[in-house]
């Protein structure tokens, strides 16, 4: 059986009284995103997270930036969804010559 659209999923929820942010809480999944890692000048390790706008973390090393960014899309997410927004955006790439 195919798992339901997000869109078609949240609106059967709705008939049936079930808030989606207390299912999406409940489910045990795991979602990847691609998370960009680089050491500003100041030494301190910056992660971000290009698919979800402005969702940004820091950490004194590569792991506790990591772990923060895992936290902060989290965040994210949820302030996206609370806000009936797009939970990413779509990202490509472009050839550009140099």
């Amino acid at each position: 059986m195919k798992p339901l659209k997000a869109g078609l999923q949240r609106h059967l929820m709705k008939i049936a009284g079930i808030q989606w942010a207390e299912y999406r809480k409940t489910e045990d999944t795991n979602m990847k995103y691609v998370i960009t890692l680089f050491q500003d000048e100041d030494g301190v390790f910056i992660a971000e997270c290009p698919s979800i706008p402005g969702c940004v973390s820091q950490g004194k090393t590569e792991s506790e930036a990591e772990i923060n960014i895992c936290q902060a899309i989290k965040e994210c997410l949820d302030v996206r969804e609370a806000k009936g927004m797009p939970l990413k955006v779509s990202i490509r790439q472009v050839e550009v010559a140099v």
